[in-house]
């Protein structure tokens, strides 16, 4: 019998130090469709960077990198966000916050924030102006109504 209590206690300590051990922005790890249907992402965290795959219905996926914790400059085969510097940290240990500069698209403040169960993610993301067009092309200085996040529910 003290085997056996032994035992079951060795099991939980080790089931305890490995949720531990786990980032929680391993929860972004997955596929996941938005809530319109239109977007499905491919989402890996290594190295302190999410990389995505963005299928949005396009003949080419949509590829990028949310920074978790300091800056990076995205490959010259990323289409818009190719050379793209983006600034990323955490804040609160489930939101990711990344602001990217590129050379042609304009400037974007993206937000993520997981759920607490890890099913699905708030997706904000707001233009900054800049780039062709920005903040000085149509539309510059326009009403527009506030950026309202995104659903993305997992699905693999």
């Amino acid at each position: 019998m003290l085997r056996k209590a032994i035992l079951v206690a060795v099991v939980a300590l080790s089931a305890t130090v490995t949720m531990i051990g786990q980032d929680p922005l391993s929860k972004f790890n997955g596929t996941w469709k938005s809530e319109n249907g239109k977007q499905i992402r491919k989402l890996e965290f290594k190295g302190g960077v999410i990389y995505m795959v963005e299928d949005n219905g396009r003949p080419e996926p949509i590829l990028r990198q949310y920074p978790t914790n300091g800056e990076l400059v995205m490959p010259d085969n990323y289409g818009v966000w190719a050379k793209a510097k983006a600034k990323g940290h955490v804040e609160g240990g489930n939101k990711v916050v990344v602001d990217t500069e590129t050379e042609t698209f304009g400037n974007w403040h993206d937000e993520w924030t997981m759920s607490a169960d890890g099913k699905t993610y708030q997706a904000l993301r707001v233009s900054m102006g800049g780039g062709r067009g920005g903040a000085k092309g149509p539309g510059a200085g326009a009403a527009k109504a506030p950026p309202m996040p995104e659903t993305f529910t997992r699905i693999e």
